[in-house]
């Protein structure tokens, strides 16, 4: 691999720049991590970014391929979460049934059930191992 030199002027522009994709990489990676420390509804993640990096004077100082690199990170951190931090899981009629995979034994009898209604069963995101909504 060819190492890429930066010029004097490329550096002036680029420098600042990469500096301040760290910062706020370095937020949306700090608010994520704090939803799943603390086991934080999604909402508390919407409202930190918008305040913390779509709000913030630095996002909007930069050029708009930029701001297209931290809208791919804010995303890639949801994807991490998705895959490591949380399941979907059934509630019939308010009452917690469980993942359909790992509980299948009570999501079959919830299904089986003689007055059965499809339309009492609600499904979650949740924090594995937990009940707190995601």
């Amino acid at each position: 691999m060819q190492e890429i030199t930066l010029t004097k002027g490329q550096h002036k522009y680029y420098g600042p720049i990469v500096t301040k994709l760290n910062q706020l990489k370095g937020k949306i990676k700090s608010i994520h991590l704090d939803a799943i420390r603390n086991k934080l509804p999604h909402s508390f993640i919407l409202e930190s970014v918008k305040r913390d990096v779509y709000e913030n004077k630095v996002y909007k100082s930069l050029p708009a391929i930029y701001r297209k690199e931290i809208d791919g990170y804010y995303w890639g951190m949801g994807d991490f979460m998705f895959m490591s931090q949380l399941e979907w899981v059934l509630y019939y009629d308010g009452q917690y049934i469980g993942n359909s995979k790992r509980h299948s034994e009570a999501t079959n009898k919830m299904y089986n059930q003689e007055n059965f209604d499809n339309y009492k069963v609600e499904g979650f995101h949740v924090y594995i191992g937990t009940e707190n909504k995601y």
